[in-house]
């Protein structure tokens, strides 16, 4: 967001591995919860930034990387799909309601539904 410069590596010797039971798209413990505060300091790096131009992507991504989590949340376990369900409302709670408001409506109506479930 602040960089002058962005270079895109075309680097080909890196690899992403899905599909394998212990990699991070699989496995349900507590490194699930990591994107938490992570989006925690997304948002408030954006949010007291001179760049509000910003806010509705870090609000949009925000509320995908959440739906994605809720959507495997058969994967965690039981202890941390409730820290899950916790972590996510707080960070819906970060975002300030108009804002919140506007990326409901810009997703579809299954993933808003799952969200305004976490803030009842």
């Amino acid at each position: 967001m602040l960089a002058k410069k962005c270079l895109v590596a075309e680097e080909n010797q890196i690899f992403y591995r899905r599909g394998i039971s212990s990699s991070l798209t699989h496995i349900g413990d507590e490194r699930q919860l990591d994107i938490l505060a992570a989006l925690k300091e997304l948002l408030a790096f954006v949010m007291s930034s001179d760049h509000p131009e910003f806010l509705q992507k870090a609000v949009r991504q925000s509320l995908a990387m959440i739906c994605f989590h809720l959507d495997r949340f058969d994967r965690l376990l039981p202890h941390v799909q409730s820290l899950m369900r916790k972590g996510g409302r707080e960070v819906l709670l970060l975002i300030p309601p108009a804002d919140r408001d506007e990326g409901f409506h810009r997703i579809d109506a299954r993933r808003r539904t799952m969200l305004e479930d976490l803030l009842k």
